[in-house]
């Protein structure tokens, strides 16, 4: 392609890092609000994290939840905490080695309700 000032160039694509993989069917979700049910559970290699991301995905048939299970090494690596921007809302919290993220646009109540409920099954708690 060619244009004012442009040349077209071949591009390296580096190779993909989202390698698809079983997902850990023991991370679950105690408490949803009404209406809402898991849809998808997908576990996968990321670009920023070393360890697998499990995805769960959530919904009432309207609004989508996406919850984001992660192993993080370092204590000092763990989030905690609550955003917002514009409807979506997005919580953070630890989960022993790993870090839950939850993000949706619900309300807040909403987000926090699951992401305080995600556990895995057959291990401690919080």
């Amino acid at each position: 392609m060619q244009g004012e000032g442009m040349t077209a160039r071949p591009m390296e694509i580096p190779p993909a890092r989202a390698h698809f993989m079983e997902p850990d069917l023991h991370w679950r979700v105690r408490e949803m609000p009404p209406g809402f049910r898991v849809t998808g559970v997908s576990r996968r290699l990321m670009a920023a994290s070393p360890h697998p991301v499990q995805h769960m995905i959530l919904s009432d048939g309207l609004a989508t939840v996406s919850v984001f299970v992660t192993r993080m090494d370092r204590p000092e690596d763990r989030m905690r905490g609550l955003t917002r921007s514009g409807g979506l809302h997005a919580v953070v919290l630890p989960w022993g080695d790993y870090q839950v993220t939850v993000l949706g646009e619900v309300p807040e109540a909403a987000v926090r309700l699951i992401a305080e409920s995600v556990f895995h099954e057959g291990e401690g708690s919080r």
